[in-house]
């Protein structure tokens, strides 16, 4: 009963440190997955943060692009106003993308805590495991022990020292001989059993402590990166407060010159009604003074066609008659010449009258 008894432990023992050792293994593998998780999350952030700077400064040139175009012309007011709504929506848009990052780097802020209290669970672990593994064994010996090297005891070792001691058993149930050798041996193979999962357990301890260092200087590494990002975070949103205030002024002005604007117009507006008014009432004048002066002048000449037809009729019977005396005083003269010569002399002064008289007609 007492060997029994003995291997029974012997194998919990082993059991139990195999267990260990493949839960040291999955809390290294968690372990490691987390800070892959954290270190990818860190970059996401990090390309986050300068695709909103790269947003910030497109947003900050198109606001001093749209306050230059406002100082230039002030007369764009739709231009004006539709750069201050892209802005404006800018802004929104940027403080959606700050609230999402700052949710995030809530998330990260847990994870880290989350992977802090696992380091701290996984040190616990190991730190029982060293405590319980350098207790001083009762293993009362195996036959073949003497093969192992000493080194850190592996699942592999672990396993090969579990069948080794299967082969003990048959041995032992089938010679006392053999039970004598093996409990001459036992000292030596306790010792070297409690020497092998300290020194293997003070390696693995080692080695996690190391681990958790290097994971304790990322977690301290991540911090300082969400403690920058807030900080830039904190920086961005005063300067989309400021921007902001900015845009609003700029706003509310180009509303006051847009009501000065309609104000002005409205008094053009009605300005323009009255010289309409006043234009046609001035123009209704001038066409009734026209008028008068048209019939007047139409009256005026009218009279003088009058005075003109009476006065021509008369100087046509002076020449009339000056023309007949003059023909009689010819014919006085002319009557030695002849009735030919008579004739084609009065013939010459009649063509001649005629056409005196068609001219004056004419003129």
């Amino acid at each position: 009963m007492p060997v029994v008894a003995r291997r029974h432990r012997v194998r919990c023992a082993f059991s139990s440190s195999q267990r260990a050792g493949v839960q040291e293994m999955h809390d290294v593998k968690n372990l490691e997955t987390q800070l892959q998780r954290q270190r990818s999350l860190s970059q996401r952030l990090k390309a986050q943060a300068q695709m909103e700077e790269t947003a910030t400064a497109a947003a900050r040139a198109e606001h001093r692009t749209g306050q230059g175009s406002g100082g230039g012309d002030r007369g764009d007011g739709d231009g004006s106003a539709g750069v201050l709504d892209e802005f404006l929506w800018g802004i929104e848009y940027e403080e959606e993308r700050r609230g999402e990052q700052s949710a995030e780097v809530a998330g990260v802020r847990r994870e880290l805590a989350v992977a802090q209290m696992a380091l701290k669970r996984t040190q616990e672990a190991l730190q029982s495991t060293l405590e319980r593994q350098s207790a001083p064994s009762r293993w009362t010996g195996a036959s073949h022990v003497e093969e192992w090297d000493g080194g850190p005891l592996t699942a592999s070792a672990a396993g090969r020292l579990y069948n080794e001691l299967r082969a003990c058993e048959l041995h032992l149930a089938s010679s006392q001989e053999e039970a004598t050798r093996l409990q001459e041996r036992h000292g030596e193979a306790e010792s070297a059993l409690a020497a092998a999962p300290a020194s293997r357990v003070a390696v693995q301890l080692e080695e996690t402590e190391r681990h958790a260092a290097t994971l304790l200087d990322e977690v301290e590494r991540l911090t300082m990166d969400c403690d920058e990002a807030e900080r830039r975070l904190s920086h961005e949103r005063d300067l989309q407060s400021h921007g902001r205030n900015l845009a609003a002024k700029e706003y509310r002005q180009l509303t006051r010159r847009c009501e000065d604007a309609e104000a002005e117009c409205a008094r053009l507006r009605e300005t323009a009604h009255e010289n309409e008014a006043t234009v046609a009432a001035v123009l209704k004048l001038q066409v009734e003074r026209s008028s008068e002066e048209l019939s007047a002048a139409n009256e005026h000449i009218a009279a003088l066609q009058t005075e003109l037809h009476s006065r021509g009729e008369a100087m046509l019977a002076m020449d009339a008659q000056r023309l007949a005396e003059s023909l009689k005083v010819e014919e006085s003269h002319t009557r030695e010449k002849g009735l030919r010569d008579q004739h084609s002399a009065s013939t010459d002064l009649s063509n001649e009258a005629a056409a005196q008289l068609v001219a004056y007609h004419k003129a």
